[in-house]
């Protein structure tokens, strides 16, 4: 393989995951932003409904109230959340890398690039996964989640 289709092989998915990472935070940028100015809205719409102080404070001591108040964090990430991500990142990398290191076995380039680009993919996708691991079992040492073992799935998702 001559070094112009190895400089292919390398630039043109460096380029891609760029623009894609280029594009990917803009839309959630753009998501994030719509999701604040919509919530902000909607408080403002929720706070002219009382006509006094009074009036919320006694919103607020209801238990719908204190789920009102505890709602106004823009977004709460919880630890299996980061957990999931990082079995997604994992997961995805190392089937990535797998196929590079197939194609890599089976059609010889120049100097086993897919190889060495599968083997790091690979490697960085069993990390995340391990990652992920580590992270479940600290977390649920230290307690940042419950209910695992009773079953309670909504311990364990976090709140819009």
């Amino acid at each position: 393989m001559h070094n112009d289709a190895v400089m292919a092989l390398i630039i043109l998915p460096t380029l891609s995951f760029f623009f894609g990472w280029v594009v990917w935070t803009f839309v959630d940028g753009r998501r994030r932003w719509l999701t604040v100015r919509a919530r902000t809205e909607f408080y403002n719409r929720m706070m002219d409904k009382f006509s006094s102080a009074r009036e919320f404070i006694d919103f607020s001591q209801t238990e719908g109230g204190l789920r009102f108040l505890e709602t106004f964090s823009t977004e709460r990430v919880g630890p299996m959340d980061r957990i999931l991500g990082s079995v997604q990142k994992g997961a995805i990398l190392s089937i990535v890398g797998l196929g590079f290191l197939f194609l890599g076995w089976r059609y010889r380039f120049d100097e086993d690039v897919l190889t060495i680009i599968g083997t790091v993919l690979l490697a960085l996708g069993v990390g995340f996964l391990v990652s992920a691991g580590i992270s479940y079992r600290l977390s649920k040492e230290w307690g940042l989640i419950s209910g695992v073992e009773s079953g309670r799935r909504g311990e364990l998702v976090s709140r819009p």
